[in-house]
């Protein structure tokens, strides 16, 4: 979001319209994986890496992005640049309203929900700078979607179930809807933006751990359930591995707002997802699955291959969760049982995708009209094969992501849990299946809090050098090169955590 954009003449319907086409365009395009420390470089960071010294030395001083001439000292933000700088971007007060004060009301009531503390106290204590720097993207932000804070907000909430910083989601879920439009586009771009700019003059170590935080408590969350399944003594690899002079400390750290803000958007985004896996609508798909309709639909020979490929790919994402949850390097003989074990699965899967086309299956999610034709599963799984050829060429390839484009979570959960029924519950009645996730989930949510308070208790760099100890213990325990944070893939590393 340019400080110069044009705003002459336009209202602020117009404005927003504007500013949210101009930010989706900034961050459209995947990120690409890196052989470094930080692991992911999203789009923008790459646009950024481009511009000159001059660029940033241009910006205003209450911009992240600012860079004083010849490393001298930046004068210190007051909280009339503050207003001035928000002011200067968009103000109406010709028109008798206080635009500034209105949205500075809602980001301070979001900030002190999620802080406990007020802006105002934000900008009087020790991390005032960052504070202001913070503010005025907020206020930038706002203006694109107030959508925006009440994700970091709002826990469990499904509004926010698909929005990743690592999205698979880059076309809109109507094909007739413009990219802006589709919410989990508009807010993935919003985090993108809000980290990109806040964290691009913060060192590597930073960067990759706060763009990382929800790999990482996937990492701390595998190896918590690996000592969980070990016939080891629990206790003393638990011990062992996490720090009891971290799990002993009773306040988090004090750290600046934006880091703050980062990492209570992780937080919520956990909440958001193990809060709506089994939603009402997926449970009541599941139930209507078992039940076989007199009249079938049949399938065309297109249809029975997209089947098989949605079977194949679902059947390799199975196996790259194996891959995840194995926590060794595997030789060649159990890497080639693996894979036989995922052909053996494709063919129990197709099965069950087979029998959902028979009876119709469908699932209506947000962003999907009831009389759509996307509401059906197999335009789910036609999309899917067709954005993810790659993946049933090179399953194994680490650094292909799986692409979501044109889909939503409901969809892609439902298909997910179908198949994970297929391959390791056969012989449970969907309902035994449906009880048995539901208990599971809860005993998984207990042990993510527990995870999430830990991560919490350390800083950035605390967490940095405990994922490096992390890492060399399990390496010695497993016998092979163990890394707690893995490339980031969409969905599938959530699906079971």
């Amino acid at each position: 979001m340019d400080d110069n954009t044009e705003k002459v003449g336009l209202n602020l319907d117009e404005l927003r319209k504007k500013l949210r086409s101009e930010l989706v365009q900034r961050h459209e395009g995947q990120y690409r994986a890196v052989n470094s420390l930080e692991g992911h470089i999203l789009p923008f960071e790459d646009e950024l890496r481009k511009q000159t010294k001059q660029w940033f030395e241009e910006k205003k001083p209450i911009d992240f992005l600012y860079q004083p001439k010849d490393g001298r000292s930046p004068k210190a933000i007051i909280l009339k640049d503050l207003r001035t700088a928000c002011e200067t971007f968009y103000s109406n007060k010709e028109t008798g309203e206080d635009t500034y004060h209105y949205a500075k009301l809602t980001i301070t009531d979001h900030i002190k929900t999620i802080t406990g503390k007020s802006l105002t106290k934000w900008t009087q204590g020790i991390h005032a700078q960052d504070a202001f720097k913070t503010a005025y993207l907020l206020y930038q932000l706002h203006f694109t979607t107030q959508s925006g804070l009440e994700m970091l907000t709002k826990k469990g909430d499904a509004r926010f179930i698909e929005v990743e910083l690592f999205t698979g989601h880059h076309k809109p879920k109507n094909s007739n809807s413009l990219p802006e439009d589709d919410q989990v586009i508009l807010l993935s771009s919003w985090l993108k933006e809000f980290f990109s700019k806040s964290l691009f003059h913060r060192s590597e170590t930073e960067r990759a751990i706060l763009k990382n935080l929800d790999i990482i408590f996937t990492g701390y969350n595998d190896i918590f359930q690996f000592i969980a399944n070990t016939k080891s003594d629990k206790k003393a690899l638990f011990a062992q591995i996490f720090d009891t002079n971290i799990i002993k400390k009773e306040e988090k750290p004090n750290e600046e707002l934006s880091i703050t803000l980062m990492r209570n958007w992780q937080e919520s985004r956990k909440h958001h997802t193990n809060s709506n896996q089994l939603s009402k609508s997926l449970i009541n798909a599941f139930l209507q699955a078992t039940q076989r309709t007199n009249r079938p639909q049949i399938p065309s020979n297109k249809d029975l291959e997209i089947l098989q490929l949605g079977a194949r790919l679902f059947s390799w994402q199975l196996f790259r969760l194996d891959l995840r949850n194995t926590f060794k390097t595997l030789s060649e003989e159990e890497m080639l049982q693996l894979m036989g074990k995922a052909s053996l699965r494709e063919k129990d899967i197709y099965s069950y995708f087979k029998t959902d086309y028979e009876n119709r299956i469908q699932l209506v999610a947000k962003g999907i009209s009831k009389d759509s034709k996307r509401t059906s599963l197999m335009k789910t799984l036609e999309f899917l094969v067709e954005n993810n050829s790659k993946i049933l060429q090179e399953p194994l390839a680490s650094n292909v992501v799986l692409n979501l484009d044109h889909n939503c979570d409901l969809h892609y959960n439902y298909l997910f849990f179908r198949a994970y029924h297929a391959c390791f519950f056969p012989t449970k009645s969907m309902e035994e299946f449906i009880t048995d996730r539901q208990r599971e989930n809860e005993r998984l949510n207990q042990q993510a809090a527990w995870v999430q308070a830990y991560i919490n208790k350390m800083t950035i760099n605390e967490l940095h050098q405990d994922i490096l100890r992390v890492n060399d213990l399990m390496s010695e325990m497993t016998g092979g090169r163990f890394k707690l944070v893995q490339q980031a893939s969409s969905s599938i590393r959530e699906n079971l955590t």
